[in-house]
C-alpha cells in the first residue's frame, strides 16, 4: 500500500516536471525580450513550486494544486503569446499601409515635379 502511494506521488511529480520542461519551448518562440524575462520568472516560480512538493510527503491534494498552478501559468503564457502574435500582425498591417502611403506620396511629388517642368518649358517655348 505504501509502495503504491509513493509510486503515485512519483508519477505526479514526474508529470509536474514534464509540464515545466514542455512550457519552455512555448516561450522560446516568442520574439520579445520581456517574454524571455517572464519565462525566467515563471521557471523560477515553477521550480519553487517543485521544491515545495516533496515526493515522499506530498498529499494528492498538494500535487493536484501544484499541477493546477503550473497549468494556469502555462495557459496564461499561451494567451500572452497569442496576444503578442495578434499585435505583431496588426503592426505589420499598419507598416504595409504606411509603405503604400509613402509610395503614393512619392508618385504625387513626381507628378507635381513633372507638371512644374512642363510649365517651365511651356513658358520658355511659348512666351506670353
Amino acid at each position: 500500500m505504501l509502495h503504491d502511494v509513493r509510486w503515485r506521488r512519483r508519477r505526479w511529480v514526474a508529470l509536474i516536471a514534464s509540464g515545466l520542461v514542455l512550457s519552455a519551448p512555448l516561450l522560446a518562440g516568442a520574439q520579445e525580450a520581456d517574454l524571455d524575462e517572464e519565462r525566467r520568472q515563471l521557471q523560477a516560480q515553477q521550480a519553487a513550486v517543485g521544491a515545495d512538493i516533496d515526493a515522499t510527503s506530498a498529499s494528492d491534494q498538494e500535487v493536484s494544486a501544484a499541477l493546477t498552478a503550473v497549468s494556469d501559468d502555462l495557459d496564461r503564457q499561451r494567451h500572452r503569446v497569442t496576444d503578442t502574435e495578434r499585435s505583431v500582425e496588426g503592426a505589420e498591417a499598419a507598416l504595409s499601409a504606411a509603405r503604400e502611403q509613402v509610395v503614393a506620396a512619392e508618385a504625387a511629388v513626381e507628378r507635381a515635379a513633372r507638371q512644374l517642368r512642363d510649365a517651365a518649358v511651356d513658358g520658355d517655348v511659348r512666351p506670353a
